[in-house]
């Protein structure tokens, strides 16, 4: 499928507190804190190109029982299954990317 030139890394953890006391070392290699970016209980951490600030890397992460994990996990496990579903999808994120291309 077509996609972001961007990877997205889901990573899950014990417990997010550790993460959070890591934060200084992640950022020491290169990557960014947004913070609590994409839900409650969730850290990111970004890796862009540092000429043009593309965005490499989107570093998710989730404590190993948070709701989204699930979601992202079975979104996934569903286009493994359902290929003609892939297909639909990947329609819809061309047309999306036209019809919004700044977001």
């Amino acid at each position: 499928m077509e996609s972001k030139p961007t990877v997205d890394i889901l990573v899950t953890v014990q417990d997010i507190e550790v993460v959070d006391r890591h934060t200084g070392k992640i950022e020491s290699q290169g990557y960014k804190y947004p913070g609590e970016y994409v839900t409650p209980g969730s850290r990111l951490f970004v890796r862009e190109r540092v000429e043009n600030a593309d965005r490499l890397f989107n570093v998710h992460i989730f404590p190993k029982d948070h709701k989204h994990v699930k979601d992202m996990i079975g979104l996934r496990d569903y286009f493994r299954d359902h290929p003609e579903e892939v297909e639909k999808f990947a329609k819809l994120k061309k047309e999306l990317a036209t019809k919004y291309p700044n977001d």
